[in-house]
């Protein structure tokens, strides 16, 4: 088991040590996030621990006490003792821009890149980032919980029942009728606790997971794996899918509560807007106050190590656009390769890419060597900048200006000299057997790679008759015109051209 214990922020609280809890520890004592632990201790002092890198994360000093405590990927938010909100850390997203809120809040609670918190009448308030609606309250709504999540919300209303908000069909839910004291979420899953203490969740897409029906419980947590509960009693008790991690989970163990760790940085990977990996952790808090997490996710934070790092990558690359037109509608921008050793240290983790078009972000990857915007605009101007893996984010580069028309790209103002085309001559036999379907006039076209080299490829730049078409992910092109020679170019990370494939049409030649 490979447990993080943070014995040096004992919280300060009373601890209920008679054999059945009437209740679990409250949660707004402490919580966890991808980059930091903090906690309130007994007169509402914030102390936190802070993975290296993320010094900008420290709570100001001048921070008042405080009532209640969250935490994000980037930024951390609380509850004044006289109901006030109050945020610290990164505000990339509008974390930090609160709303004008007149009445006091009694419960607050951070997603990746937004909060949500609700007053003693039950209106709830979000801020921050809203890609997909997840700050949209229904209107009128009352809750008596709230959760924000990643790029959702729910809630639970006055009646008991749940209600979320978002445009992500992996977490869009039917309001769930409850009534429900207290619910927690994760991707594709939503779980609510009953008045009788049992737990039911509502689960998308292919999540295939069932509730512990141990109970009855007096607290909930949920994960991409796992759904556990505390008995009455404090006892963990979990249901779990992935047999490899449930050894990982201290079933059995007593708590005073739990709770999910929904901003683990694996679960806020971008790779072209799609997510790679989701969040595992869950933590809980021992009898004697520690803060305890297990079945962490690969990204979870060694909190064991937190000596600083050398390298500031972000404020030392210059950064040099240029693009390439494929169509009116299909632009592939390219940015200067980054390398992997600054000032003499190597770079650590994986910086991403946020990609602007016409001033507005479009979206964030992982910072490997282009973007192919598949929604281009006829005239427009891209700009990027660089995210590294603490969350610390830099200047926005020139400005690259691109002309789908007239083909016309512009750096600056000034024609650009970073030639994307002029890769070295493949180095690998990438490519195994492909297969090569006609229909009507055009064409399908699927081929196949060697899984060796399968996870070091960005993807494929379809040509054909010499002329670039296309970039695709996938391992599958169609073309709706006749054509003649087509080449398939691998292109990996660094944006290296790691092998092509050249398939003839029909019986000419294609050399």
């Amino acid at each position: 088991m490979n447990k993080q214990y943070f014995a040096s922020l004992v919280v300060a609280l009373p601890l209920l040590l008679s054999p059945t809890f009437a209740a679990a520890q409250s949660k707004e004592t402490y919580s966890v996030g991808a980059p930091q632990l903090c906690t309130l201790d007994a007169v509402g002092q914030v102390d936190c621990i802070i993975s290296r890198g993320y010094e900008r994360l420290t709570p100001p000093t001048n921070l008042p006490n405080l009532i209640a405590v969250t935490v994000g990927d980037a930024h951390a938010c609380g509850i004044t003792m006289d109901g006030a909100p109050v945020c610290w850390g990164g505000n990339f997203f509008g974390q930090l821009n609160i709303p004008n809120i007149d009445a006091s809040l009694v419960k607050i609670n951070a997603g990746s890149n937004h909060t949500c918190a609700i007053d003693s009448a039950g209106e709830a308030f979000c801020w921050g980032l809203n890609t997909n609606q997840q700050l949209d309250v229904p209107a009128g709504a009352r809750f008596l919980e709230i959760d924000a999540v990643d790029n959702s919300t729910c809630g639970i209303l006055t009646n008991g029942d749940i209600t979320c908000w978002t445009t992500d069909n992996s977490r869009a839910y039917e309001r769930l009728e409850g009534p429900y004291t207290d619910l927690d979420t994760a991707f594709g899953i939503v779980c609510g606790l009953t008045e009788s203490g049992s737990i039911e969740c509502f689960l998308s897409g292919q999540r295939t997971i069932d509730s512990p029906n141990g109970g009855p419980y007096i607290d909930i947590a949920a994960n991409f794996n796992a759904v556990c509960g505390l008995l009455t009693d404090g006892t963990l008790d979990c249901s779990i899918n992935d047999s490899a991690a449930s050894s990982e989970y201290p079933v059995g163990e007593q708590f005073l509560s739990i709770q999910s760790v929904e901003s683990d940085s694996g679960n806020t990977r971008i790779r072209n807007g799609v997510r790679l990996t989701t969040g595992t952790t869950l933590c809980g808090q021992r009898l004697d106050g520690e803060i305890d997490c297990w079945a962490e996710g690969r990204d979870f934070p060694d909190f064991d190590n937190l000596e600083p790092t050398a390298i500031d990558l972000i404020n030392t690359v210059e950064l040099y656009l240029d693009a390439k037109v494929y169509d009116t509608n299909a632009v592939e921008i390219f940015w200067t390769p980054l390398p992997t050793v600054v000032n003499g240290a190597t770079v650590a983790g994986q910086p991403q890419v946020e990609i602007y078009r016409n001033g507005v972000l479009i979206d964030t990857v992982l910072a490997r060597f282009s973007y192919f915007d598949r929604r281009a605009v006829t005239d427009a101007t891209y700009q990027i900048r660089l995210v590294d893996d603490r969350g610390n984010a830099g200047d926005l580069s020139g400005l690259l200006s691109v002309n789908t028309t007239s083909r016309t790209v512009l750096f600056n103002g000034e024609p650009t000299n970073l030639d994307p085309i002029s890769e070295p001559e493949p180095q690998s036999d990438v490519f195994t057997d492909e297969t090569y379907v006609s229909i009507f006039d055009g064409f399908v076209l699927s081929w196949q790679v060697d899984e060796e080299f399968e996870e070091l490829i960005d993807g494929y730049e379809v040509v054909v008759n010499g002329v670039p078409v296309g970039f695709t992910r996938s391992k599958l092109y169609v073309s709706l015109s006749d054509q003649g020679c087509v080449e398939i170019i691998a292109y990996g990370f660094d944006g290296s051209r790691i092998d092509n494939r050249r398939v003839a049409r029909s019986s000419s030649n294609c050399t």
